[in-house]
């Protein structure tokens, strides 16, 4: 070659090489499918609201709400929201108030479900109040950390008093009437502690699937999901158990890392020495089976059932049980599955109020509850990836280094300590759990007296006693829902 050719073509080669180099690299990190990550949302089921009856009386509230009711110093006031449903209400009959959760509020509560019925029978007013923190009910200007220290049970109860105290002193007739609390899930939690904190205002309270025991480490979650799950189909959990199984083989080659990302269809290759990736990955394994047995709903059209899943999951394409259960999660053929830790939490770092309310629910399980569903049992089919590290860094991570595991374990121990755990010494509440909710593992199990007694609800599942009644409820169902409105009529004669 001429000597005045050999630079030009080097250059040109040099060039070439890497154009070749960055293609490579832009194809590996680039993919422009729709990114699914993990989520914490096994963690907050939103209640679905009941269907609607009538909505006729419902009305749109605010009120003024003290920000911190334990500062007196501290003069600030927000707007809280409310609803108010006067329809059926008779002077000198009882209060219904139905308390808002980790949540958005719903009016449907006013409009249908089970206390909405017993309201119709005893001309009562509904009263519904939202959660500070959630939905509409923004007490600060944004939800940062330093925000959120507003945020806890305690001010939220406080919330609750002050708020029958002002509905009672604005309206002479209130102040004698019988006021009943309803609550599902946390606000489950709220009901009961309410009555145990301000038994002179508030008569008595229904407390469904109320997880009340904090507890940090909670294994048993998914021993019961997976005993849910063997109820209704004995030839579910074994398939899933082979299939996690097989996971485990294929994460000790990287031919079979490579199957694995072909079979999960993730978004770029699973790096093995990030634990919480493969347990993020695992996640998306639990949270489809936690989600069909926590609710195990009935909705025409769509696998929502446990038997459903089950069912759907040992029809699914496959030569092998990894296969089978792939084939069966994947939602459509567009999408790809990111299980990164960092990128997952980097969500909940936002302190805007445009999330949906999962930094406010996280931000309460770090400080007060814990509830973190680990895979720390040999009595579930799903591995052993989700440890309490997975959490507790999260809090760290979304939170700052001072939110430790150990900060999270004195917020667990100070929540017992303050509420009972299982063992409040409270009356007039009734304890309602499903049989089948995994929640149910940290509810009150035993009667606590006479007039607070254990409801456990066999084959039903999450707050199913809130919803009314049916035609279509099993018999055990339409009993719990005359031993509730047995106790109310008790509390309010």
């Amino acid at each position: 070659m001429p000597r005045f050719l050999q630079v030009p073509v080097r250059a040109l080669l040099l060039v070439v090489a890497l154009w070749m180099l960055l293609a490579v690299c832009t194809t590996a990190s680039t993919d422009n499918r729709p990114r699914r990550r993990p989520t914490y949302d096994w963690m907050q089921r939103k209640l679905r609201p009941p269907p609607v009856i009538s909505r006729a009386g419902v009305e749109e509230l605010w009120f003024r709400q003290k920000l911190d009711h334990f500062d007196s110093t501290n003069n600030a006031i927000w707007s809280q929201l409310y609803y108010r449903n006067d329809r059926y209400y008779k002077s000198g009959n009882p209060v219904f108030l139905f308390i808002g959760g980790e949540s958005e509020a719903s009016s449907s509560w006013l409009s249908g479900g089970f206390m909405f019925t017993l309201a119709r029978s005893y001309g009562a007013l509904m009263l519904e109040l939202e959660h500070r923190f959630y939905g509409s009910s923004r007490p600060t200007r944004d939800i940062s950390t330093a925000n959120l220290r507003y945020l806890n049970s305690t001010q939220a109860l406080e919330d609750l008093a002050y708020f029958i105290q002002q509905q009672r002193l604005q309206n002479p007739e209130l102040y004698a009437a019988k006021w009943v609390v309803f609550g599902g899930s946390y606000a489950g939690n709220l009901a009961a502690w309410a009555r145990l904190r301000y038994p002179d205002i508030i008569d008595g309270a229904v407390a469904s699937s109320a997880p009340v025991l904090a507890q940090a480490n909670f294994p048993e979650y998914l021993e019961v999901v997976a005993g849910s799950m063997q109820t209704f189909d004995p030839n579910c959990v074994p398939v899933v158990d082979a299939a996690m199984k097989e996971f485990e083989e294929l994460l000790q080659s990287d031919a079979g890392v490579s199957t694995i990302n072909e079979l999960f269809r993730l978004c770029s290759p699973l790096n093995v020495s990030r634990e919480y990736d493969v347990a993020g990955l695992t996640s998306l394994v639990i949270s489809r089976f936690s989600r069909a047995v926590q609710y195990n709903d009935v909705m025409v059209g769509i696998n929502s059932t446990v038997h459903e899943y089950c069912v759907a999951l040992r029809s699914a394409s496959g030569d092998s049980p990894l296969q089978q259960l792939t084939n069966f999660l994947a939602d459509d053929d567009t999408s790809c599955f990111d299980p990164d830790y960092e990128a997952s939490n980097e969500e909940y770092l936002s302190t805007g109020w445009d999330g949906d309310g999962m930094r406010q629910w996280l931000w309460q399980t770090c400080t007060e509850f814990g509830y973190y569903q680990t895979t720390d049992s040999d009595n579930q089919p799903f591995g052993h990836w989700r440890t309490l590290p997975y959490y507790t860094d999260m809090c760290s991570f979304i939170f700052g280094s001072e939110y430790t595991a150990e900060r999270v374990e004195e917020g667990v121990s100070n929540a017992n300590l303050l509420y009972g755990g299982r063992s409040p010494n409270v009356t007039n509440v009734a304890f309602v759990n499903g049989g089948l909710d995994p929640w149910h593992a940290l509810g009150v199990l035993e009667d606590i007296n006479e007039s607070s007694p254990a409801i456990v609800i066999e084959y039903e599942s999450h707050c199913s006693d809130l919803y009314a009644p049916s035609l279509l409820d099993i018999p055990q169902l339409t009993a719990a829902h005359n031993r509730i409105e047995q106790l109310v009529a008790q509390w309010i004669s």
